[in-house]
């Protein structure tokens, strides 16, 4: 599980700078547990001088970029917590004035957590 990423840096390019606002949105939201590399800790995103796990951004045909998360979500509707989850994308990529080169975003729930520390 991960930490949130927090705002305030000169991201490298668009595509990292839409990954870190699209984790950052994400891991803000009070259904979001954390998100997960995965098995094989493939699904990061690379910025040079660090890695932002559960958050792929690949380039669309279109010019646009398509945002895929690998999330941990804690047991709610995960059909609308994924809706929230994108919304909130949505809000962080518009407020970094990235929201243009935003396209598809993908919610992958990869596991729930139960057993979260201080909850009964």
């Amino acid at each position: 599980m991960s930490e949130a990423i927090p705002l305030g840096h000169v991201p490298e390019s668009e595509r990292v700078g839409l990954a870190h606002a699209a984790l950052h949105a994400a891991l803000g939201h009070p259904g979001v547990a954390g998100s997960t590399t995965g098995p094989l800790g493939a699904h990061v995103t690379g910025t040079g001088s660090q890695r932002l796990p559960g958050v792929l951004v690949i380039a669309g045909s279109d010019g646009r970029y398509e945002v895929t998360l690998w999330l941990i979500g804690r047991p709610v509707d995960l059909v609308a917590l994924a809706d929230g989850v994108r919304e909130g994308v949505r809000r962080a990529t518009a407020e970094a004035g990235l929201l243009p080169a935003l396209g598809p975003i993908d919610i992958r729930w990869t596991d729930l957590a139960t057993d979260l520390p201080g909850e009964a």
